[in-house]
């Protein structure tokens, strides 16, 4: 997917996000809403990912094989 199209899609998503009655319908189904841009989201994936990755090495566990 192109910059330019990721870029466009965040803004309409963080425009619908700061919508105080879309912000009051998502939180009403006890998600957090945290407006931000695709950089930062990927961001947070790859922090949880070694976080999940961390724990499972912790408790043994491995990789399934392809």
């Amino acid at each position: 997917m192109s910059q330019v199209l990721r870029k466009k899609i965040a803004d309409d998503m963080i425009s619908v996000i700061n919508d105080p009655r879309a912000r009051d319908r998502i939180a009403a189904t006890g998600q957090d809403v945290v407006p931000s841009g695709p950089d930062e989201l990927a961001e947070v994936l790859k922090r949880q990912s070694l976080k999940a990755e961390a724990i499972a090495s912790a408790l043994g566990m491995r990789k399934a094989e392809d």
